[in-house]
């Protein structure tokens, strides 16, 4: 009868050794220039992995992203072990329980975007986020604000042909 016991408790241990929580993927759709995600981890501890698709625009994009996690316990406490936007890494940070994971500077990037956030999740931890992109092409404004700064230079290099 021990013998039966001991093998269930070495099984047992052996089994939350490898435990993970589940692994959730989600197609987001990016309206204006932001959207806003998140993810709950309840039941179970452990290793997870979390792909997001984020379509509804095309083309190129500057991309800042943020996530953050708060628990005040360690069941509900998130550490993040990496993120990464179209393979690109974020830089992450955990600190007690509180961890984040950010962009250091915008992402020049090609839509649709793909985020892959890895990381170990108590039994009853969550995070959240957001995306914010921004066009990478210029605006008319800039174009003709542009070409108005050119006539400028083309007005004041011919006023001092003719001076001289």
């Amino acid at each position: 009868m021990k013998i039966r016991l001991l093998l269930a408790a070495i099984a047992l241990a052996f089994s939350s050794a490898t435990a993970s929580a589940a692994n959730y993927t989600q197609n987001i759709t990016i309206t204006g220039d932001a959207a806003s995600f998140g993810q709950a981890h309840v039941g179970t501890a452990g290793a997870f992995t979390d792909t997001y698709f984020f379509t509804g625009i095309t083309g190129a994009y500057n991309v800042n992203l943020a996530l953050f996690s708060f628990g005040i316990n360690a069941a509900q406490n998130i550490d993040f072990t990496s993120v990464f936007l179209n393979g690109n890494a974020l830089d992450v940070s955990n600190v007690g329980f509180l961890s984040t994971a950010a962009t250091p500077t915008d992402i020049l990037t090609n839509s649709p975007f793909t985020l892959v956030v890895n990381g170990v999740a108590g039994r009853n931890a969550s995070y959240s986020g957001n995306i914010n992109v921004a066009a990478a092409v210029p605006e008319p404004k800039s174009y003709s604000l542009m070409l108005a700064g050119l006539c400028l230079v083309g007005f004041a290099v011919r006023r001092r042909k003719n001076m001289v």
